[in-house]
């Protein structure tokens, strides 16, 4: 694929023709009858009828038999020479000239591939493995073609999408492979988890996310495609049957919202409670307009300017998610395809719209800092060549006291254009965000069970099926799922005032809203009112 992609010749083997001491080709031999001075190939002539062989007969003269010996009487077989060569399994080469050369790539990609032989060391996609012209096997893995997709080389959109369906058909649904003989060599996808009871008994693992954050497995319902792009959710439906319904009760922008609390952002905590389109105004202050003019103009579909407001809006978002994880300009120039100078002026546009949010990822920088300069923050690790290099590990410990582990990388600093050991900014960006706004939907999943127990007349009527992040989902018999949606919202939306009052956060001033909505199954559902 590198070679196909990037260009590189490839080593495969081929049949060749054998030839002698000589250097002569040579050539199969066949078995024959002769029939007068014609050789027949035995197996054409076994397989035909007598009376064909008859009139062969009277054309060319009768079958060639032994004259003597204990084969007397028998067909006898000669070895002639056929127009076929021998041939024998030989080492070539095939040199692909690439689809997308790197040269032409923009410099933000273009970095990624950057190899030079005698550098220390070269760009993230460049392999350790070499073609045999000596081209490096560089990475064709789904963020690569992910990237090559977003930078519009149409190859990556390609293979980007097959590998998309894929991963949908291997992931979602069934699908097996087979052995010679027909039987099952292995299977994969979701539907192989499916019970005798019709339901999946997925796992939520607690310690496998470095955020705190929980997981799941066998198989991930934590990664079910949205509702736009699949029809997957249509196949988790009420173990009630018709008399049961999927409910969800989700967070609103909670990691957006964690973050406007923990940081203080007054201007980001305004917005969030006005319920301003976030999108819209980050689109406004880079025109330099009214934030109403905006919305009106991406919401109105009768406005003149409404699709051409509603595409900037929709090019805006990939930008925002990117720099909300922390990336730098040349991050969100290389993930969304957009220029270097406009993700430098998208990334001053935040800074001025989100001051403090944007500030408090240097007050856990400093705090990580801090603790990594402590003797104990010093470690050392055996690189894949055998040597051994030391980095340093600091913590950043949040009000409820969780502490958040950062480790320093090779980071590139586009001040000095060098990779100096650092810790990673989209990790220092998001990591404790994240983890923060896992733990408030851990404890309130723990609430809810809580209040469950404490209602044992709905405890064979309803079930928490999933916890997705933001969300928990709950498979309840229709005579309460409303008691219980509107329950686990208020449950939800009381998270901050519970963390202040019990665990020392500072956030009961902060609205965390949730949204209840059921339905006869996860794709179709409805807000509870």
């Amino acid at each position: 694929m590198s070679a196909l992609l990037f260009g590189g010749e490839v080593k495969y083997q081929e049949r060749v023709p054998r030839t002698d001491a000589e250097g002569n080709v040579m050539y199969e031999s066949d078995d024959c009858y002769l029939l007068g001075e014609k050789y027949i190939d035995c197996l054409y002539l076994d397989a035909q009828a007598p009376e064909v062989i008859t009139q062969l007969v009277m054309t060319h003269g009768n079958l060639d038999r032994y004259k003597a010996g204990k084969n007397k009487g028998q067909l006898k077989i000669h070895k002639v020479k056929s127009t076929r060569p021998q041939t024998k399994w030989a080492d070539t080469t095939f040199k692909f000239p690439g689809l997308l050369p790197i040269s032409a790539m923009p410099k933000v990609l273009a970095d990624k591939f950057a190899f030079d032989p005698n550098a220390r060391r070269n760009g993230d996609y460049v392999g350790k493995r070499f073609l045999p012209c000596g081209t490096p096997v560089y990475s064709t893995s789904g963020e690569v073609l992910t990237a090559l997709s977003v930078h519009g080389f149409e190859a990556g959109k390609l293979l980007n999408r097959k590998a998309t369906l894929d991963k949908d058909n291997g992931t979602y649904y069934i699908s097996h492979e087979y052995n010679a003989d027909g039987s099952v060599k292995k299977t994969k996808g979701m539907l192989q988890y499916v019970g005798p009871d019709n339901i999946i008994h997925h796992s939520l693992n607690c310690t496998a996310t470095t955020t705190g954050r929980l997981s799941s497995s066998n198989p991930n319902l934590q990664n079910l495609p949205r509702d736009g792009t699949s029809k997957v959710k249509q196949m988790f439906t009420s173990r009630f049957g018709d008399d049961g319904v999927i409910i969800e009760v989700d967070y609103s922008a909670l990691e957006v919202v964690m973050l406007a609390a923990l940081s203080g952002d007054q201007a980001l905590l305004k917005h969030l409670v006005a319920g301003t389109d976030m999108h819209c105004l980050r689109l406004a202050a880079k025109l330099k307009e009214p934030y109403e003019s905006v919305l009106e103009k991406c919401t109105n579909h009768d406005h003149p300017d409404h699709k051409a407001y509603k595409q900037m809006r929709t090019d805006i978002k990939p930008p925002s998610f990117a720099a909300q994880y922390g990336a730098s300009a040349q991050g969100i120039a290389f993930a969304t395809g957009v220029s270097l100078e406009y993700a430098e002026e998208f990334l001053a546009g935040e800074a001025k719209l989100f001051p403090r949010a944007i500030a408090f990822r240097d007050v856990v920088y400093q705090a990580v800092c801090k603790t990594g300069a402590l003797p104990q923050g010093l470690c050392r690790e055996q690189d894949d060549a055998g040597n051994f290099r030391v980095y340093r590990r600091g913590y950043y410990q949040a009000d409820g006291g969780t502490c958040y582990s950062f480790r320093q990388f090779d980071v590139w600093n586009p001040e000095t254009r060098r990779r100096e050991l650092d810790y990673k900014p989209t990790q220092i960006a998001n990591y404790w965000c994240q983890g923060e706004a896992g733990y408030l939907m851990t404890l309130s999943a723990g609430r809810v069970m809580r209040w469950a127990i404490q209602h044992p007349e709905f405890l064979r009527k309803f079930f928490i099926i999933n916890n997705v992040h933001d969300a928990l989902y709950f498979d309840c018999h229709k005579d309460v799922f409303r008691e219980v949606g509107l329950a686990a919202k208020a449950i939800l939306e009381d998270a901050p005032q519970y963390m202040s009052r019990e665990l020392g956060y500072n956030i009961s001033h902060v609205p965390f809203p949730a949204v209840a909505e059921a339905g006869p199954s996860m794709y179709a559902k409805e807000v509870i009112q």
